[in-house]
């Protein structure tokens, strides 16, 4: 599902990764560990083909990442949900149309579908009370629920989230590292980036880890 095969990326003469290899089948969860600066971010840039590779090459549900332009790229990103650390969402608007914007961009223009998918994924996410609450007045842990609501609105294969909890409490970060467990449970591979190493130790999740552009894997954390 996201295969990285010998892949370095360069800045000029600095080597932000070096011979990465990562592999995570259809319907995994897995972490990136490490420290801010690591590489993690240019690792999931990657991904959605934001970035490309210096050497080697990137594959996302049997795309190769760099071959991919214009509508070809367009709808790779559609099939990869993304969720920030800095929830990205319009302040102004409320819940419902924060997220009805994923649908707009993915032409579903019905007002009953829209509402439909909608208050579908507040319920699993636990935000069925807030769907017409401005942004400006949710918490950070309903900020990223929001976030989190918008990048699988439209069921993409796959989420990779950089640094979801990153702003937020223990109590909200378990909160929504639980989230990610259950959107996994229901058939989605995701890839979790994170420094956090509260969230990762005795979680049974494997684990790839990056260090000076070079990442490990570890199966057992």
């Amino acid at each position: 599902m996201i295969n990285f095969y010998s892949v370095q990326k360069d800045y000029g003469s600095h080597f932000a990764l070096n011979r990465v290899n990562i592999r995570i089948n259809k319907g995994q969860f897995c972490f990136l560990c490490g420290p801010s600066g690591a590489g993690k971010t240019t690792i999931i840039n990657l991904i959605l083909g934001v970035e490309m590779p210096t050497q080697g090459s990137v594959v996302v549900n049997q795309r190769n990442v760099a071959m991919l332009k214009g509508n070809k790229l367009a709808e790779h990103r559609r099939d990869v949900g993304v969720v920030f650390q800095d929830y990205r969402l319009i302040e102004r608007m409320n819940v419902h149309e924060n997220i009805a914007l994923a649908l707009r961009i993915n032409n579903i223009r019905s007002r009953r579908e829209i509402d439909r998918r909608i208050e579908a994924v507040c319920a699993l996410l636990g935000l069925h009370k807030h769907i017409y609450a401005p942004a400006c007045q949710l918490s950070g842990g309903e900020k990223q629920r929001v976030a989190i609501a918008r990048a699988i609105i439209h069921n993409p294969p796959v989420i990779v989230a950089d640094e979801p909890t990153g702003n937020l409490d223990m109590k909200q970060s378990i909160d929504i590292f639980r989230i990610f467990r259950k959107i996994c449970d229901m058939g989605t591979t995701v890839f979790f980036a994170t420094h956090d190493e509260h969230l990762v130790q005795g979680s049974n999740i494997p684990v790839y880890r990056i260090s000076h552009g070079a990442v490990t894997y570890d199966v057992s954390p």
